[in-house]
């Protein structure tokens, strides 16, 4: 018999516990977000660190953090660029720039830098339609009729349509880096 009455004394007992259990609420965790006293400036100041130190991942979250607290977006991307183009998170770049460039898609130089890096990616038409608006923003944006004279022969079969921009590249940067390859690369008029 006291076998009995230890395990229905078990089962009270558990009963009770469990029963007490639910009439006491659980403890809550506190309220306050510790990270609500910091600034945006100081989360986009601890990427920067963070980037100089080589923790490439972490300055990446810290700039986006920074940015939803209101760190000022075009300084921010700035940075956030260079970071995920360094720890080649290339994606990354373009998918933080083009909510950006479709707010502001007069700002010709990230939408050159997200053109190049979609390039490398073989995106080529979102590459071509990038370096087109950079074109069509900035006429005298060499490096963009380079780039694009570029694609347009080796990713598109244009060399006609290259020998435009290569033409329009020389013109502008007629002793710039590639201009020696925009001059090999136009079409040769043949006299008949």
């Amino acid at each position: 018999m006291t076998e009995r009455f230890a395990s229905l004394a078990a089962i009270v007992l558990w009963l009770c516990a469990a029963g007490c259990a639910a009439r006491t609420p659980a403890p809550q965790a506190p309220t306050n977000d510790p990270m609500a006293s910091v600034s945006g400036r100081q989360l986009y100041e601890q990427g920067i660190e963070m980037a100089r130190s080589g923790d490439l991942v972490r300055a990446e979250q810290y700039l986006v953090a920074s940015m939803q607290r209101g760190h000022p977006e075009p300084i921010v991307l700035r940075q956030l660029m260079n970071v995920c183009v360094q720890a080649s998170r290339f994606r990354a770049a373009v998918a933080y720039a083009r909510p950006y460039l479709e707010r502001h898609p007069h700002e010709w130089a990230l939408r050159y830098l997200v053109g190049t890096i979609l390039a490398g990616l073989d995106e080529n038409a979102a590459a071509r339609r990038e370096m087109e608006a950079v074109i069509a923003d900035n006429a005298t944006h060499a490096d963009a009729h380079f780039m694009l004279a570029t694609l347009l022969r080796e990713r598109f079969n244009d060399p006609v349509g290259a020998d435009v921009h290569y033409r329009r590249y020389v013109e502008i940067a007629p002793e710039g880096p590639h201009a020696e390859e925009a001059r090999a690369g136009m079409l040769r008029q043949v006299e008949p």
